[in-house]
């Protein structure tokens, strides 16, 4: 119902003049704020496009179905060439008067903007039964299309958003879409439903005969809310979530939260379609958000992007986040064909069609809390049924304990202070450029410090850089890493009072030290493009890293199982980077490689690993020593067919690795680290030539597994 008295008189001139005014104060007050720390990104047009007219279609024909017995539409194209007017008198007095499209975080209301243009189509398409049946000259000499227009205005679109200015620019853009789709210069428009609210804690009363404010019902609810790591908002809001949201992740995004906020205003059959990033579908942290989805309602679509980031070039330079569309029904029985559509490629995406991404029908009943997974295929089911351990402990749901305990590295809490860079033998540089000269006993408590970018596949490099390390260490015995230290007093003592330190030069956390201190040891980025493991042996020097190394020592009780060359070359593989692209969580174009992402990689039992062992020792002295592409090349090709085929044994009848070990046995295990290019190479040149080894090969290669994973390698 139209409200004759809350319209207004626009004029199409004056509101370009103000949308020109507010784009440019919105501008700037978005570089000012930053649009990163607000959370605010535009959303691509044909991305609004599609959701607005997939979700605000399918909700239409669902409530017209759910009313009447009469005529089943398939869809919403099928309901508007309906010309039974039994059905249209339903559809215009008992859905549209009430039906609700809503953006709980509208920035400048692109989703409503389109939502309007949708609508005008739709009741467009009855612009006769209207003329002929309802009372739509509300004003004098108005015309159908105004009241199309006013209702919608009225009746179908809501929106909310902390800024007050994103909220003035949405309406300005509304009322002159309306005024150029009457073309008309000036125009009487009802009010708009627009609010300036944080519809996570106080939305403002929705109609007259509702007291809470918050049990409002929407029958659409779509959007982009803002992408906001919860850790970056103030304490005292983080605490208001968490004791409002069921769902709420301390280590989340704050979207994560508008599901549970769609969920409770959403009607009964309704449906949410949100743009947000996609973390959620697999981060161990998110499982309570995952159970309150497959609880309250049932998926209808998710439309992955994976680490394609070009959807988003035309809007910003960057968005460092991975984005997924995902449709749910509120209250509804589970799908048993969700549509699950994954991004093919990194290139340019600009439509959503079946030609960029890979279609998945999946079955809701399969999902529960754990981290949802798609592409589990059948070589993927084999390789984790077929598994004799896993790498490390599962800690969410302690469903397995793996071979190796992992951990994270140590954390100063002033990073900077600590990290000293070496010059000479005794000469160091340390933070704001101090120079520090250490006497001989004072270089024993400064550790390597490993960086991220220190470690390749296989090896590590130490560059110049060092930690002092104090732990259980008397200061005075060491008066020059005093003096440099009592530089940075004020830091340090109120890192101390923070964390409740014993003593100013204290780590603010010792974490994994026990692994950390171990005489052997695998390290890999926390952060990386490709599998990255190295193994630290006993005779290195002492080192430690920060919290972006992950560290991994195999247990004790393994110790005489797992021989760590062997470890390491499974760590490397192909294999195993195929099942690092399918489920490890993707930032960027890098892999997530912490304890909760690597936990679960499928180890396999191997009782004769001489040959990992000594194929490896080779390929990390030539990494090391040697400069030969081909040569080093090889060496990985064979490491990689020997974990082919311990873990497609079964799918085998080759003796590869029995084979290659005659060969290998030829070279003493002591004599290993003196051996030389030429010998290898010699060597190598006989286990080639061999037919029997041949034949192995090619058979091992040719299988449909390990093709299908170089395939999938390859396209990534």
């Amino acid at each position: 119902m139209i409200d004759l008295e809350k319209t207004t008189l626009y004029s199409l001139q004056e509101i370009k003049k103000k949308i020109k005014e507010a784009e440019q104060f919105l501008h700037k007050s978005l570089e000012r704020d930053g649009k990163k720390r607000s959370g605010s990104y535009y959303t691509p047009i044909f991305i609004v496009e599609y959701m607005v007219k997939n979700t605000i279609s399918k909700a239409i024909v669902d409530r017209i179905n759910n009313l009447q017995r009469k005529i089943v539409f398939k869809d919403i194209e099928a309901l508007t060439k309906c010309q039974d007017l039994e059905i249209i008198n339903l559809l215009f007095h008992q859905i549209l008067p009430t039906f609700v499209v809503c953006d709980l975080a509208m920035g400048w209301g692109i989703f409503l903007l389109y939502a309007f243009d949708f609508f005008l189509s739709f009741y467009l398409s009855f612009h006769s039964y209207i003329i002929d049946n309802m009372n739509y000259s509300f004003r004098k000499g108005s015309t159908a299309q105004e009241w199309i227009i006013n209702n919608i205005i009225s009746n179908n679109i809501w929106g909310f958003d902390l800024s007050s200015e994103s909220v003035k620019l949405g309406k300005l853009k509304l009322i002159e879409r309306a005024l150029i789709s009457l073309n008309q210069e000036t125009a009487y428009l009802s009010e708009f439903k627009l609010f300036v609210a944080n519809s996570l804690l106080n939305l403002p009363h929705l109609s007259k005969n509702r007291k809470e404010s918050n049990k409002a019902y929407f029958d659409v609810i779509l959007g982009n809310p803002p992408y906001v790591n919860v850790k970056k908002l103030d304490i005292k809001e983080r605490k208001l979530y968490s004791q409002i949201y069921k769902t709420y992740n301390p280590n989340g995004d704050i979207s994560n939260v508008f599901w549970e906020k769609s969920l409770e205003l959403c009607k009964d059959g309704g449906r949410i379609s949100l743009i947000t990033p996609r973390y959620w579908l697999e981060g161990n942290d998110s499982d309570k958000l995952r159970e309150y989805i497959l609880a309250n309602s049932s998926i209808s679509e998710i439309i992955d992007f994976r680490s394609n980031r070009t959807l988003f070039l035309s809007t910003e330079n960057r968005l460092g986040v991975d984005t997924a569309i995902i449709t749910i029904q509120k209250h509804t029985p589970p799908e048993k064909n969700i549509s699950v559509m994954i991004s093919l490629k990194d290139t340019i995406v600009d439509s959503i069609n079946k030609t960029s991404f890979k279609e998945i029908n999946f079955n809701q009943n399969l999902l529960s809390k754990k981290r949802w997974s798609f592409e589990k295929n059948s070589t993927l089911a084999m390789l984790e049924d077929n598994a004799d351990y896993y790498l490390g402990d599962d800690k969410k749901y302690k469903e397995f304990n793996g071979i190796c305990s992992l951990g994270k590295g140590c954390s100063t809490g002033n990073n900077k202070i600590f990290r000293l860079k070496k010059l000479s033998n005794q000469l160091f540089e340390g933070h704001n450029g101090l120079k520090v000269s250490l006497e001989k006993h004072e270089l024993k408590i400064l550790r390597v410090l490993i960086k991220n970018s220190d470690i390749s596949r296989f090896i590590w490099n130490p560059g110049s850089n060092y930690w002092i390390f104090l732990k259980d260490e008397d200061i005075e015995k060491y008066p020059n890493i005093k003096n440099y230290l009592l530089n940075f007093m004020p830091q340090l003592e109120k890192t101390q009072k923070k964390y409740g330190l014993k003593h100013y030069y204290d780590y603010a956390a010792y974490r994994s030290l026990n692994l950390i201190n171990s005489s052997s040891k695998f390290i890999c980025p926390y952060q990386a493009a490709e599998n990255k493991f190295a193994l630290i042996f006993p005779e290195n020097p002492k080192t430690i890293n920060e919290t972006d190394i992950i560290t991994l020592t195999i247990k004790e009780k393994m110790s005489g199982k797992i021989k760590p060359l062997y470890l390491l070359s499974v760590l490397n593989s192909e294999l195993i980077q195929y099942f690092t692209i399918i489920n490890n969580k993707k930032i960027y174009n890098l892999y997530d490689f912490r304890s909760n992402q690597i936990a679960h990689y499928p180890i396999k039992k191997c009782n004769k690993q001489t040959s990992f062992t000594y194929l490896t020792s080779f390929l990390v002295q030539i990494l090391q020593d040697y400069q030969n592409e081909n040569l080093r090349n090889l060496l990985l090709d064979l490491l990689n067919t020997l974990v082919y085929e311990l873990y497609f044994k079964e799918l085998l009848s080759t003796e590869f690795n029995e084979k290659i070990e005659q060969y290998l046995l030829q070279i003493p295990l002591q004599e290993m680290d003196s051996v030389g290019l030429s010998s290898v190479n010699s060597m190598l040149n006989k286990l080639l030539n061999d037919d029997s080894v041949k034949k192995d090969i090619k058979k091992i290669r040719n299988l449909t597994q390990v093709q299908e994973i170089q395939k999938f390698i390859k396209l990534r």
